[in-house]
């Protein structure tokens, strides 16, 4: 079974982000660069929803695919006081509230303790005469599909991320080229 961490992959841009500061330096737009590199954020993070909504086509049952695979996407939230963005990609409630069982899987665990109001010590100690007498869950595999996705795409995603904001360049420069020849 996976850990947790495994389940909030992220991006690192050491080189985006002294890019973001080259940009800041140049043309003093804040705010022109947060768009850019939002619509760019969200254009990644939508090649990756994709690619998850993929991944569950090929892993999961019929039933599972259609309200998982409806629910996987993704929000783009501002930290203004920290200074950042990001996008948080995964499958949304209520339809997809089960989706970490899918990506993790589950531990095979007792049915029942028969309705019984036990406390922890007590639950250890008559746990496999439960276990024998109502049999478990079962376990269920992990099959994941976010992570694989997030892993896939990460390049292209920072691909597509860079591609953006080095068009905001190009066309912050080819704004300063005009001012400079008109005035």
């Amino acid at each position: 079974m996976a850990s947790a961490r495994s389940w909030r992959p992220s991006l690192q841009f050491a080189d985006l982000n002294q890019l973001v500061a080259q940009l800041r330096r140049s043309t003093g737009d804040r705010e022109g660069i947060r768009d850019v590199a939002e619509a760019g954020l969200a254009e990644a993070s939508g090649v990756i929803v994709q690619a998850a909504k993929e991944n569950l086509q090929r892993t999961t049952s019929p039933k599972a695919r259609g309200q998982l695979a409806e629910s996987v996407g993704f929000v783009i939230r501002r930290y203004v006081g920290r200074g950042f963005t990001q996008s948080i990609i995964g499958p949304s409630w209520p339809l997809g509230a089960h989706g970490h069982l899918y990506e993790l899987g589950t531990q095979e665990r007792p049915r029942s303790y028969g309705g019984a109001k036990l406390n922890r010590h007590d639950k250890r100690k008559l746990r496999k005469q439960f276990v024998a007498a109502m049999g478990t869950t079962g376990r269920m595999p992990a099959k994941p599909f976010l992570r694989p996705a997030f892993d896939e795409n990460a390049e292209r995603a920072r691909f597509i991320i860079r591609v953006h904001l080095e068009r905001f360049l190009v066309r912050m420069m080819t704004q300063k080229i005009r001012q400079r020849k008109v005035a």
